[in-house]
């Protein structure tokens, strides 16, 4: 007879690698937060985008100014 690969019944369990409540929160762990009351798809994120842009902005002028004071030092430092 030709060999097939044992099925489902043939093989031994499968040991489980999940401890028995793997899926369920520790008791200390918070609880979630009730969602918003204006729940709707066109959904808005918490924050509004504003923010964000602001803080690239803010980043991008700190990196152009750590750049101009380094350049402005090795040129003071350059110079004499």
């Amino acid at each position: 007879p030709e060999q097939r690969p044992p099925t489902q019944h043939q093989r031994p369990p499968t040991q489980y690698q999940y401890p028995q409540g793997f899926d369920q929160r520790p008791p200390h762990f918070p609880t979630n937060p009730p969602p918003p009351m204006n729940v709707g798809y066109p959904y808005i994120p918490p924050q509004p985008k504003k923010d964000n842009s602001n803080l690239v902005i803010y980043g991008v002028i700190g990196v152009v100014v750590l750049l101009a004071i380094i350049v402005f030092f090795m040129v003071l430092a350059g110079s004499n």
